[in-house]
């Protein structure tokens, strides 16, 4: 799914007009990023959170922090009633077109092949690993990093 086809799900930025809609949407993810509030993020100055879906239902969203020309995404989710539909890729373009800066980093779990194949399409590389990285369960970091020049 391109972008630019038409579909019912929208790409935002979240502002405080969406605080409540993160609150929800934390509660019903509950992945990997319980070491995050969004709600504490959405506070957080150099945090950023893109949202996908629609004013009645936000299905996904990136959490990113950004550090003068640089950003790090700590987290991206959608929904598991929600996948294979190109959400992901529809956000991850939108924070790359809209973040302003030149690197974005990320580490992905060594086993998550999927969305590794989502960030090489969009022009992430490998840089390296980080053993033990997660902890539940143990498993290694595979380090990526998209290059405004080269993404």
């Amino acid at each position: 799914m391109s972008e630019d086809s038409p579909h019912p799900y929208q790409v935002c930025l979240a502002t405080s007009q969406h605080l409540e809609a993160l609150v929800g949407l934390e509660s019903r993810l509950q992945g990997d990023a319980s070491q995050f509030s969004l709600f504490d993020e959405f506070a957080h100055e150099m945090s950023r959170i893109w949202l996908v879906g629609s004013e009645s239902e936000w299905v996904g969203y990136v959490l990113v922090r950004a550090i003068a020309s640089e950003a790090e995404i700590l987290h991206i989710e959608v929904d598991q009633r929600f996948r294979k539909r190109g959400l992901g890729t529809l956000l991850l373009a939108k924070l790359l077109r809209e973040c302003e800066v030149d690197t974005v980093n990320l580490e992905v779990r060594v086993s998550n092949n999927g969305a590794q194949a989502l960030y090489r399409k969009l022009g992430f590389v490998v840089t390296g690993c980080r053993k033990g990285y997660y902890s539940r369960p143990k498993e290694d970091a595979v380090l990526m990093q998209w290059n405004r020049i080269q993404g």
